[in-house]
């Protein structure tokens, strides 16, 4: 019964699509993306334009490294790294799923009284 909601055009089939769909195939699409990448620079000025753009973009990574070593947070250089690091953790993630989850038990540190 499921899956008339998500053939459907409606906000709850997008919801669904772009929040959890999307998010899981992204680190994927990203791989597909570098690697098609440099047959295509040479193709077009359209896509050096792009390779200059995935450049800032690793710029904004390490920038954000530097910045962070100097106790200032800007936040166009953090959701660069946010990203990053997101999308890479759902790709290490992956992995460990198809090597079988041991535990997803979460184990509360202690306290002291």
């Amino acid at each position: 019964h499921f899956t008339t909601m998500l053939l459907s055009f409606n906000g709850m089939a997008f919801a669904f699509f772009s929040h959890k769909v999307l998010r899981w195939k992204t680190p994927f699409l990203i791989l597909i993306i570098l690697g098609i990448f440099p047959f295509l620079l040479f193709y077009s000025t359209v896509y050096l334009y792009f390779g200059y753009l995935m450049l800032i973009f690793v710029g904004f990574i390490l920038l954000d490294a530097i910045t962070k070593l100097l106790s200032i947070n800007i936040s166009l250089f953090r959701f660069a790294t946010h990203f990053t690091v997101m999308n890479l953790a759902l790709f290490l993630g992956f992995f460990k799923y198809l090597k079988g989850i041991k535990t997803s038990i979460w184990e509360p540190t202690e306290r002291l009284q």
